[in-house]
């Protein structure tokens, strides 16, 4: 009887031993599959802050340096972060409302200063404002071509015109458009309408024409960029969201979401998007080919 109980309580002995060795050795794998999920998240590269701590950014625009550009309307000027760095510089005080930016091949500076009705200029690396476009009636929007000529979306008069960069008469683009509260045009000179109150996006090819179509399925949609390829890009602002279009199509794919009232977007030359998230009171950057 004696030496059957031993042998239980060996037996008792090894099943615990082999229990403690297993429950063991489930714990060895636990920080290695920890350190591989944080590996996986490090990896996973989303976007960047550019600059924080703003008074609702609107516009933004990019330099051909990567000095990054932003309206800050909330405190009536115009910002600066070079390239590579956090440091927010002023570039232009004093305004009144300034929504959209556009910087064309000289790095100079354009931006609808919606509260004074007009579009005005700032050289490469100056301070001094200059009135380029005045008379107008509610410009939220302004786009550069690579000949110098100045797209603006006049949002009270319904309609999109074309002024040169050196100051001139305007031309008339569209009209009868509804709320244009975005603009932009890509390198064949075809112009991009964001009809901000009905939430589509239409188009006027180069040599002018009737508004087509590019897609009417957003919500608010506001500031836009073309980058080199032809790919529009969209701030779908009550989406919270940008989407991209391809060239000459109209699928809508979503970029970056679970941003708060995007306004602002601009696209530098090797496709890194640029983005005022404005209620979060930021510019956020995704680099090319990344979508989150």
């Amino acid at each position: 009887m004696r030496t059957g109980g031993g042998g239980r309580r060996r037996a008792v002995v090894v099943l615990l031993l082999l229990s403690g060795l297993l429950s063991m050795g489930g714990r060895a794998h636990a920080p290695v599959q920890a350190a591989e999920r944080t590996a996986q998240l490090a990896t996973a590269a989303g976007p960047t802050i550019v600059a924080t701590g703003l008074v609702h950014p609107y516009g933004v625009a990019v330099d051909s340096h990567g000095t990054v550009y932003i309206a800050e309307s909330g405190n009536n000027r115009v910002v600066k972060v070079p390239a590579g760095g956090h440091a927010v510089l002023p570039v232009v005080t004093g305004l009144s409302n300034p929504y959209g930016l556009a910087v064309d091949s000289h790095n100079t500076l354009y931006i609808a200063e919606w509260g004074r009705n007009r579009i005005v200029t700032v050289a490469a690396g100056g301070h001094a404002v200059l009135p380029v476009a005045t008379g107008l009636f509610g410009p939220y929007a302004v786009a550069v071509d690579s000949h110098g000529t100045l797209y603006i979306a006049e949002s009270g008069n319904g309609r999109v015109v074309r002024v040169p960069t050196g100051g001139g008469a305007s031309t008339t683009v569209t009209t009868h458009q509804h709320g244009p509260e975005g603009v932009a045009v890509d390198s064949h000179g075809t112009v991009y309408i964001a009809e901000t109150s009905i939430g589509t996006v239409v188009m006027v090819s180069a040599g002018g024409g009737a508004p087509t179509m590019v897609t009417d399925v957003l919500s608010g949609p506001r500031g836009m960029a073309v980058d080199s390829h032809g790919t529009l890009y969209i701030a779908d602002h009550d989406d919270d969201r940008v989407v991209r279009v391809p060239a000459g199509g109209s699928t809508v794919v979503p970029v970056v979401t679970g941003l708060s009232g995007p306004s602002g977007v601009a696209v530098d030359s090797r496709g890194t998007l640029y983005i005022a998230d404005t209620n979060h009171g930021r510019v956020i950057k995704v680099l090319a080919g990344k979508g989150h």
